[in-house]
């Protein structure tokens, strides 16, 4: 479901207002972390989707925090198999995947877009208590 759409919205809008509504899942996501005790402190991008700029604008902006993205990322594969040798034991040194990736540039979320994107959220989150409750 599209809240709001128009016959005045071309493809472009409908594209962007996917894009921002996968921040905002991203922003459920770090909210629910949140109320469960996991705060997130830091937010690190890697493979497909963190190589468009635009995308990871629209996600630092919704946030409002900055996220760090990765230079010659291997691919999630390697995330997997650090977390799997954490999970079994063979180390305890999370800090240990830094041998294969390393730290690109920051995407800075931008303070003049943070009421836009707030608005956006709340309506978001109503929609989604909304549709949550026909889904029972």
């Amino acid at each position: 479901m599209i809240d709001g759409l128009t016959l005045s919205h071309d493809i472009g809008h409908v594209w962007r207002a996917l894009l921002e509504a996968y921040a905002y899942a991203i922003a459920h996501h770090v909210e629910v972390l949140g109320e469960i005790g996991h705060r997130t402190e830091r937010f690190t991008v890697s493979d497909g989707g963190a190589a468009s700029l635009e995308w990871m604008q629209i996600v630092a902006d919704v946030l409002q925090r900055p996220l760090r993205r990765l230079s010659g990322h291997p691919g999630s594969c390697v995330g997997v198999a650090w977390t799997a040798a954490v999970g079994v034991g063979l180390t305890r040194d999370w800090s240990g995947i830094s041998a294969f990736v390393k730290p690109a540039d920051l995407v800075e979320p931008r303070r003049e877009v943070a009421a836009v994107y707030r608005r956006g959220y709340g309506r978001y989150r109503d929609l989604y208590r909304r549709l949550e409750g026909h889904s029972r």
